[in-house]
């Protein structure tokens, strides 16, 4: 069975806010990794956000996880290459 996430590691949060800065997205760390930048150390295996609820800072989330999955800005994310079978072919609501 392929394995599609996995625990984060700060590797992981260093290119993510890398890309958010990049595309100027608006985000508050929140979470465990929050707390070890300020020098708390707390285990987690995820990466807690807080964004605003606009439509603006959606784009500029999704335009940064798109380039971190693509590899660079602007490279469309091919149909189903980071997605599960399950999640490929469910039916869109009506």
């Amino acid at each position: 069975m392929q394995q599609y996430s996995r625990p984060a590691t700060l590797a992981d949060l260093k290119a993510l806010v890398s890309s958010l800065n990049r595309q100027e997205a608006e985000y508050l760390r929140i979470g465990g990794y929050a707390l070890f930048a300020h020098g708390y150390h707390r285990a987690t295996t995820d990466v807690d956000l807080l964004v605003p609820a606009t439509r603006k800072a959606g784009e500029r989330i999704k335009a940064a996880l798109m380039a971190m999955i693509s590899g660079s800005p602007g490279k469309p994310l091919l149909p189903g290459r980071a997605m599960p079978a399950s999640l490929k072919n469910r039916k869109k609501p009506t």
